[in-house]
């Protein structure tokens, strides 16, 4: 069942007091996720004339995840060029038929996110509205400038027939303002936070480790029991609430500008006070096996990581360049650990009090030399002294010894001494059995000291391993 949400017109004094504006229909807002907004004849806006020219633009390829559901994938591309669809929408009847019809063969979007650039101007006169001047408002003002650092406009344009926005979310208890510049009807899909949990749970009882705020979603709405919907045209806005999940495309080329914006629930809740670690995105995808940490203790290392989250192959701790924060990216060996550590409840005595956890695309975050993975082979390290090569293959059977390098013991010269610990490189017939021996990885013991097994790398091909 779906409804249209309800579209207010506004005049220039609750244009030019517009936090205001968004309080008092803070309300509705909640209840159908958003509102349309209609400007009036005396509005106006702080507008350039000029257009500017978009040099990249994103390739989206729409798959169809399951011939049963009516749920897609949303690939992104990036590229010089993009590709011109050769057929014409004028309705959400024809966008979703045309999706049903290609799903034995690739669906084609096209997306320019363009950067640092805008359509309102940053300096304007009294009596016209730029949406740069919400950033500057006293709510998020509250935050400082690591919090208004992140509140900047965000352009974008669909660059041809049925340019797709997939499902996303407001975050933070922010809300979002979104301009249509120009161009055709933007059709928008709003799922209301009352109804996101039960979206996630009918979702995840077929797959289990797709994520909704992942942004490369798109559900057909006839998945869906209870939905509201919207058409925004050219010169008019549209307000979505906080939390709420959207995805909207248009019936051709469009540009539209959107920026976030806080009510006072976004003090209530908090949020005013975070560190600017809770507004870095996530891209989760449901076949890779990595998390990351973020706003962890000053003093955190990655034994503690390995430690709390069982199952893990390889911790990565990182400093942000920006501010005084560690964050850590976490690589499991199978997706099952992945899913039970990132369903645990944060143990912030151990983690840190700002401590959040998040699922992540690795292939995007992680740097270039953590990357490179040999599947079929692992890295066994934390080797006590006195082991031998046969040790190491009663404990990892089927396994084949590329390199052992055992403990040894340096004597300093101020009579400290330092143990060098040992480790190896076990080589397996076939990913499924390297698999296994990365997936009970926190079973393997000697001399009852435990081994840390990951899987190879370029990476730990020349680290050190010392204590």
């Amino acid at each position: 069942m779906s409804m249209f949400v309800p579209s207010i017109e506004i005049n220039s004094s609750d244009l030019e007091n517009f936090i205001q504006f968004a309080f008092k229909n803070e309300k509705i807002l909640k209840e159908f996720g958003g509102i349309r907004i209609k400007l009036n004849s005396q509005c106006q806006l702080a507008l350039k004339k000029h257009q500017i020219s978009c040099i990249y633009s994103t390739t989206q390829i729409i798959i169809k995840i399951s011939k049963d559901q009516l749920i897609y994938s949303v690939e992104k591309k990036n590229t010089k060029k993009y590709i011109q669809q050769q057929f014409s929408i004028t309705d959400e009847q024809i966008f979703w038929s045309f999706l049903k019809d290609s799903q034995n063969k690739l669906a084609h979007s096209s997306i320019s996110r363009v950067e640092n650039q805008t359509l309102f101007y940053k300096k304007f006169s009294k009596g016209t509205f730029s949406i740069h001047s919400i950033p500057k408002q006293l709510l998020l003002q509250l935050g400082g400038n690591k919090v208004l650092d992140h509140i900047v406009s965000s352009l974008t344009r669909s660059n041809g027939p049925g340019g797709i926005y997939p499902l996303s979310n407001n975050e933070h208890e922010l809300f979002s303002l979104i301009y249509h510049h120009q161009g055709t009807p933007r059709h928008w899909l709003i799922i209301p936070v009352y109804k996101r949990e039960h979206l996630r749970r009918i979702i995840n009882e077929e797959y289990p480790l797709i994520c909704l705020e992942h942004g490369r979603l798109l559900i057909d709405p006839l998945f869906l029991d209870k939905h509201h919907k919207l058409i925004q045209y050219p010169n008019q806005f549209v307000i979505l609430s906080t939390r709420v999940l959207s995805q909207s495309f248009t019936e051709d080329s469009s540009w539209c500008e959107s920026i976030s914006f806080a009510l006072p629930s976004w003090i209530q809740q908090g949020y005013a006070f975070y560190s600017p670690s809770h507004f870095t995105s996530s891209i989760p995808t449901d076949h890779q096996n990595s998390s990351s940490d973020q706003g962890l203790r000053d003093d955190i290392n990655q034994t503690d990581l390995s430690n709390y989250f069982l199952g893990s192959v390889q911790v990565i701790i990182k400093q942000c360049q920006t501010s005084s924060f560690k964050y850590a990216f976490i690589l499991h060996g199978t997706a099952k650990q992945l899913k039970h550590n990132f369903s645990r409840p944060i143990d912030y005595i151990r983690l840190g009090p700002e401590c959040c956890v998040k699922y992540v695309d690795y292939s995007s975050f992680l740097p270039a030399d953590h990357q490179s993975y040999d599947k079929q082979t692992i890295a066994v390290t934390n080797i006590p002294e006195n082991v031998s090569e046969d040790d190491l293959r009663r404990l990892f059977p089927n396994s084949r010894i590329s390199n052992y390098c055992p403990a040894r013991t340096i004597h300093r010269k101020s009579a400290s001494i330092k143990i060098l610990w040992g480790y190896a490189f076990l080589h397996y017939k076939n990913v499924q059995q390297a698999a296994n021996a990365i997936e009970n990885a926190q079973q393997y013991k000697i001399y009852g000291r435990t081994l840390v097994v990951s899987f190879y790398s370029k990476n730990n091909r020349f680290e050190s391993i010392t204590e």
